[in-house]
């Protein structure tokens, strides 16, 4: 049987027998789960599946791999450790000065990235140092943590997202931006066609999510110059919009990963 359960109406007994309850009722033996994660109930959603995991529950992703995928910081510092090509990133406290930290990544235009963040919120574009600086030195004053990147203009809007299933990348669509938008994400009016994947970049989708340590992902990278590059790896990917883009069905693939492993358990 599949029961979809809201994560924000459940609690949980780390003691005894460790139940889990949803409005109120104990939920029956759980073999596997699907998790699926939001920005404001990131938290205790995390916990909540850390707590499956030390009960013997298949958790199609873990705890860890989301929390590191939900850091942007953290999921580039995997990726470059594993020399999986990211365009040039700096990180600081808040007392660098800001102009020190543009400067790292070449200068402006300059992306910039909160920490957390997904569907293009958090992402924006400085074109000038001093539109730059403004942007951080708020940031700063809120204390709201950020990364800066380089601007790689070769890929004026677009970028590819593969979806990872296990070992395989069972989808990929190129992603364009409106005129003058720089993110292209389909929930701010991108729009979608299929992509066919090279065998060095379907390699490197399926690299990106192991190194995160993900099994079902959502890869982001954008052409440059010098190759694909990696931007992010996300850990609760959308379905709609590949689905409808490519007429198939991926959530019937996600399921049929999660009984082979709860099978191989």
């Amino acid at each position: 049987m599949v029961r979809l359960i809201d994560p924000m109406d459940t609690h949980f007994q780390i003691s005894g027998s460790g139940g889990i309850l949803s409005q109120g009722e104990k939920l029956p033996r759980i073999d596997g789960i699907i998790p699926r994660i939001g920005v404001q109930s990131a938290g205790y959603v995390l916990s909540l599946i850390k707590q499956m995991e030390t009960k013997g529950i298949v958790c199609l992703n873990t705890s860890q791999s989301m929390a590191t995928a939900r850091n942007k910081l953290h999921t580039l510092q995997y990726l470059d450790h594993a020399k999986i090509p990211i365009p040039r990133t700096t990180y600081g406290s808040f007392t660098v000065p800001s102009a020190s930290l543009l400067a790292s990544v070449g200068g402006a235009p300059v992306i910039i990235k909160t920490l957390d963040g997904s569907q293009g919120v958090g992402v924006m574009l400085a074109q000038t140092p001093s539109q730059a600086e403004s942007i951080m030195d708020v940031l700063k004053q809120s204390h709201i943590e950020f990364i800066l990147q380089e601007y790689v203009a070769e890929s004026k809007g677009q970028d590819v997202r593969c979806f990872v299933i296990g070992d395989r990348v069972v989808a990929a669509m190129s992603r364009q931006g409106n005129d003058g938008e720089f993110r292209s994400n389909l929930h701010r009016g991108g729009t979608a066609s299929g992509h066919l994947l090279s065998d060095t970049d379907r390699e490197m989708a399926i690299r990106a999510t192991k190194t995160v340590g993900l099994a079902v992902a959502g890869v982001d990278m954008i052409p440059s110059d010098t190759g694909m590059k990696v931007i992010e790896v996300n850990c609760s990917p959308g379905l709609e919009g590949i689905e409808n883009t490519l007429n198939i069905d991926i959530a019937i693939q996600i399921i049929d990963h999660l009984e082979s492993l709860i099978r191989a358990r």
